[in-house]
This record gives C-alpha cells, structure tokens and sequence, in this order.
C-alpha cells in the first residue's frame, strides 16, 4: 500500500538516524493521547499488537482529498505549525500492517461525539439528549450511553458506508492511514515544506 505521512523536521532526522520512526507520546497533544489509545486498541483488534512497545500509531494518508488526490497538498494549510519545516513522505508498507478510516469521520471519536448511522439514529438517541456534554476528560456517567458511543465509532472503519447525513461516499472521502512504525528501507520519495 502506497501511503504519505507529513512529520516534522526532527522526525525526519530520527527516521534517518534510527532507520525507523514510531510514535512517542511526548509529541502528542496530551487532549489527543485518549483519542489516539482508543486508535491503538483498534489497531490492534484489526492488525495485531506492535513490536517493541509502541503505544501510540503514526497516521498517514491513504487518499488526502477524494479518489483524485492522494498525497497531501503541501500549498494547504494546517499541515504543521506555519512556518516550520516539515517531510511529506511517501512509502511502501504491506496492506496487513496499515488500519484505513475515514478521516472526517474520525472527529466524532476525536470530540467523543455519538456516531449517527442515519439522521434518524442521530434524532433519536434519546439517552444522549438528556446527557449533558462530553469529552475525553468528562465522558457520561452513564454505561451504558459510554458504550453505545464507542460501538458507534467503529463505522470510521466501514469505508463502503455512507449516508448523506453522516458519511460521504468512498470516492468522496478522504482515507487516514494508522500503522505501527516506518522503516526507513519503505521510504519512496521525500519532499521538504516550509508549513503554511
């Protein structure tokens, strides 16, 4: 599978240096880190556990912006703080060691929000109408509710779902790639950006 991943400028260096790059959570936003586990335990019901420890996946991208864009555009913002240098790296992985899922899909496990499957499904969970706000740090007191929201977030992993309340249809969206680690040796192409 043909995939690209932006990483910062030390990021780069340490993939070079090591001859491979995993995820250390001290470059995470501490808000992301819960969103990012719950990424993890997927991973490793869908592809198995990593090797050597690592807790947290790197992301790429499958299809950046619909069936006619696949690499992520370096003129568009958003990529890495502006200003800073940052890699758009293309690599080979093998197909089993790579989970796909819908990138605008996976804000609703990023703001712990209730996956909808049909707007009806989204008009009429009454037991999260009657909950106030959640997030990562303030999740329902209910159970029950806690859990019908994680089930709900499996569809970012249904690339062949859509509904036009909630989902885009698979040549509309665009596709993120989680994987354990990249090796240096599946490096295909590299392109220095100055963040926009």
């Amino acid at each position: 599978m043909r995939l690209w991943t932006i990483q910062t400028e030390e990021a780069w260096r340490t993939l070079t240096e090591r001859g491979y790059l995993c995820c250390s959570q001290a470059v995470v936003d501490r808000d992301f880190i819960p969103a990012c586990q719950w990424m993890a335990s997927q991973m490793i019901t869908y592809i198995g556990h990593p090797a050597n420890g690592i807790a947290l996946p790197l992301w790429a991208w499958y299809r950046y912006n619909n069936d006619r864009h696949q690499r992520p555009d370096l003129r568009r913002s958003g990529h890495l703080p502006r200003g800073t240098r940052g890699y758009r790296i293309e690599f080979v992985i093998p197909d089993d060691d790579v989970l796909l899922s819908d990138s605008e899909l996976w804000h609703y496990v990023l703001n712990y929000w209730y996956l909808p499957d049909s707007e009806r499904d989204g008009a009429t969970s009454s037991a999260l109408h009657d909950c106030p706000p959640c997030s990562w740090s303030q999740p329902p007191r209910n159970q029950c509710v806690n859990k019908m929201i994680w089930i709900s977030w499996e569809r970012v992993f249904d690339l062949d779902w859509s509904d036009e309340y909630v989902a885009a249809p698979r040549e509309n969206q665009s596709i993120q790639a989680t994987f354990w680690q990249l090796d240096l040796v599946q490096v295909a192409t590299v392109d220095s950006f100055i963040a926009r």
